[in-house]
C-alpha cells in the first residue's frame, strides 16, 4: 500500500527532500496572513512542538482541519479514511463505513472532524481547587 508516512527519523529528511522535487507546488508568491510579508508559494519551517502549540489557538486548528478535511476531499475525491490495525499501522483515504472488518476501522471525514472539534472544546483545565480556560493548544493534551 502506497502512504506518505514516514516510519524512521534518520529517513525523514532524506524522504522529505526527494517528495519536494516531485510536489505540485503553484508557482508565484503568496502573503502571510499573520505578518503580510510576501512569502514564496512553498514555505517550510522548522520548530519544535512547544512552538507550535504556543502559537496555535484552538479556534485556528478548528478552522485549519475544516479547510484540510475540506481541500484532502475535493482533491481525493474521497470522504473517508481506513485505519488498518497491526503492529505496524497503515491508512489510507477511502473505504467503506458499512463493510465491518476486525483488522480496520473505517472513519469518515465528519467524524474526525467532530472528535477532533469535542477535543478542541475541552476548554477548562482544573489543578486542585484552581480552574481556569485554555487558549492555547496543550502540548500533552493529544498524548
Amino acid at each position: 500500500m502506497d502512504t506518505d508516512e514516514i516510519w524512521s527519523r534518520k529517513e525523514a529528511c532524506h524522504a522529505m527532500a526527494s517528495r519536494m522535487h516531485v510536489a505540485d507546488v503553484s508557482s508565484g508568491s503568496c502573503t502571510c496572513r499573520r505578518c503580510g510579508a510576501q512569502k514564496p508559494a512553498c514555505v517550510a519551517v522548522t520548530a519544535d512542538a512547544g512552538q507550535f502549540f504556543e502559537a496555535v489557538t484552538l479556534s485556528q486548528a478548528i478552522s485549519a482541519a475544516a479547510r484540510c478535511l475540506s481541500y484532502c476531499s475535493r482533491a481525493s475525491g474521497k470522504t473517508t479514511v481506513t485505519v488498518q490495525k497491526g503492529l505496524r499501522r497503515t491508512s489510507f483515504l477511502g473505504g467503506s463505513l458499512l463493510f465491518k472488518d476486525p483488522w480496520r476501522f473505517v472513519l469518515s471525514f465528519n467524524e474526525l472532524f467532530l472528535a477532533f472539534s469535542a477535543c478542541m472544546f475541552v476548554g477548562y483545565v482544573s489543578l486542585g481547587q484552581t480552574i481556569f480556560s485554555r487558549e492555547r493548544l496543550s502540548a500533552g493534551f493529544f498524548q
